[in-house]
């Protein structure tokens, strides 16, 4: 399965984040409740290289987005304390360039089954639980790449 590069939709300002300058800088943020998912999704990314922080709820993650920077969150559209869809609401109205992050949608369910739906509710992608290792992959090295374009 071939996926195409995403298309940057959301942005809150005219700056966009800085680029990671090699793929495997690429600062990701993991936002899920269920620990198994936690686990999962961060050894497959932590084994391809990249840098991970784990967040348990949409809370967590808006705090975690204030006090650091991060090129991408995966974000549980459903959580305890704060959903998702609420959190990346939060997310979009910080100030640039915390604002700015790509924010993928996380879900096991249909909320949202399309990147249409994602980016109606402030996410630019998404991808289905459960993690299918080689599709999150594919979607970080799409994401990083299109990151390294703008440093080209």
């Amino acid at each position: 399965m071939t996926a195409q590069a995403p298309q940057r939709r959301h942005t809150c300002s005219d700056n966009e984040p800085q680029p990671a300058s090699s793929r495997k800088d690429l600062r990701i943020l993991l936002v899920d409740d269920n620990k198994l998912n936690q686990q999962l999704a961060a050894a497959v990314l932590d084994l391809d290289g990249y840098q991970v922080d784990v967040a348990d709820d949409g809370s967590q993650a808006v705090e975690a987005v204030r006090k650091a920077t991060y090129d991408l969150i995966l974000m549980d559209i459903q959580m305890p304390v704060m959903d998702g869809v609420q959190a990346a609401r939060e997310i979009r109205a910080l100030p640039s360039p915390k604002c700015d992050v790509w924010i993928i949608a996380v879900t096991g369910s249909g909320i949202a089954n399309s990147v249409c739906d994602c980016r109606a509710i402030g996410m630019d992608d998404y991808i289905a639980k459960p993690y299918n290792p080689e599709v999150l992959l594919e979607k970080m090295d799409h994401i990083a790449e299109s990151r390294l374009d703008l440093v080209a």
